[in-house]
């Protein structure tokens, strides 16, 4: 938005990585761990996505010409793993990836003009040992919204139900 166009506003919602996303591997019981899998990251449910951008409705004013950073929780893929074995009863496979080297891929990709280089890129970013990448409670602003932090336990046992 240029500065000079004041009749212009926007509002940005950043969800950090879709916590439903990967309901693959929830059938088959397995995970792929980057790093050492303790680094903590701040995933996005799809509903809290729906319940920020309404919660926006009646707060354009204020809201006006912001980026809002939301999550659902931050937790480590270690923690999210433990859960899942202890919510199914099962150990899961671990398939295991070092973000240097899905980094690397996610370059080629790119310079072979794969746009999907973006993805292991995102990732290697994201998951990355020893950078501190998750969204802090402060920078959090799903509960500005009146979205608070949601239960990880909730999001979990949904995930296993589909």
């Amino acid at each position: 938005m240029s500065p000079e166009n004041t009749s212009q506003s926007s509002i940005f919602v950043i969800g950090y990585p879709d916590f439903n996303y990967n309901k693959e591997h929830i059938s088959n019981t397995s995970v792929t761990i980057f790093d050492s899998g303790d680094a903590c990251f701040s995933p996005t449910s799809s509903n809290l996505v729906g319940k920020g951008v309404a919660a926006i409705m009646p707060k354009l004013e204020e809201t006006k010409n912001r980026y809002l950073a939301i999550s659902s929780f931050t937790m480590s893929q270690n923690e999210i793993l433990k859960i899942l074995e202890e919510e199914t009863g099962e150990e899961w496979a671990q398939g295991h990836v070092s973000t240097d080297a899905l980094e690397k891929i996610g370059l080629e990709k790119l310079g072979q003009k794969n746009p999907l280089g973006v993805l292991d890129l995102m990732k290697a970013f994201q998951f990355q040992d020893g950078q501190d990448r998750a969204l802090s409670e402060e920078a959090n602003d799903a509960r500005a919204l009146g979205s608070p932090s949601e239960d990880v336990l909730t999001l979990v046992r949904s995930l296993i139900l589909i």
